[in-house]
């Protein structure tokens, strides 16, 4: 998206991000300095790892200045709640 994008509306769609949606965008970040080819994917069980929220809280750090990297790092416990409970009602 960032090729697709004006600079500006870019860095308005970040922004926005961290209020309006999921930690996606540096969960992806992260995870794609991380990972290689093929297993571009985080698991639950990688994530629960200290070394992993770690590294992911030093990567929100350095190309997210900006933005709390408590409350992404809260958002991601939310959201890996939710959807433990959603898996357990199925």
């Amino acid at each position: 998206m960032k090729r697709a994008l004006n600079p500006v509306l870019y860095k308005k769609l970040v922004e926005n991000s961290f209020y309006f949606a999921p930690p996606y965008l540096p969960l992806y970040g992260f995870m794609q300095q991380t990972k290689k080819w093929p297993m571009l994917s985080l698991t639950v069980m990688e994530w629960e790892s200290p070394k992993t929220k770690e590294g992911f809280r030093a990567y929100v750090q350095k190309y997210y200045p900006d933005v709390e990297t408590a409350e992404v790092m809260a958002d991601v416990e939310k959201w890996l709640v939710r959807l433990k409970r959603e898996a357990k009602d199925q």
